[in-house]
């Protein structure tokens, strides 16, 4: 191989990864935005009866928040310390105060909202399709912040209840 060609092809690289850099930035940043909303969705959100100790907020299926999640270590919801599981079946799911889906695990969302219908889990994902399927809280990211639609009628059937304040800051409310 010529000099000038492995030249152009270090170049090339250079380039390449220096594009990438940024849009890990990006994602970062998304998931750190997203951990503060589940975070403050469980605030904002009433469960039937006393909650268990400790409050879980769990995540199915393999998920991209990475280090973001570090922000909710030692945080406390309802005077409650909380807990990050990671449950693997839809059984185990149950035992969860919020529970948040990846698009990942869309394939088995169906089955695993099923579980969940009648269990006082609040459930929210950040993939479209998940609100069709019933998904509580839906996700979604504008062209320069993220957004969420509430769907009340799914929340109240299992016994949840959402603030006013919550209700007022979502993009849409079913």
């Amino acid at each position: 191989m010529s000099t000038l060609r492995r030249l152009f092809r270090g170049w090339l690289a250079i380039v390449l990864l220096a594009g990438i850099g940024p849009l890990r930035a990006e994602l970062a940043e998304e998931y750190e935005l997203k951990a503060a909303f589940l975070y403050n969705f469980a605030l904002f959100t009433h469960w039937p009866g006393e909650t268990a100790e400790p409050f879980t907020l769990c995540l199915y299926g393999p998920h991209r928040f990475g280090d973001a999640l570090r922000q909710l270590d030692g945080k406390t919801v309802h005077d409650i310390p909380l807990s990050l599981q990671f449950p693997q079946t839809a059984q185990e799911a149950r035992t969860c105060q919020v529970l948040f889906f990846n698009p990942d695990a869309v394939p088995r969302a169906a089955e695993l909202l099923e579980a969940l219908r009648a269990a006082p889990v609040l459930t929210i994902s950040d993939h479209p399709v998940a609100w069709p399927m019933g998904t509580m809280i839906v996700l979604a990211v504008d062209p320069q912040r993220v957004v969420f639609d509430i769907n009340t009628r799914r929340a109240r059937q299992a016994g949840l209840d959402f603030s006013a304040k919550l209700l007022r800051l979502a993009r849409t409310v079913h």
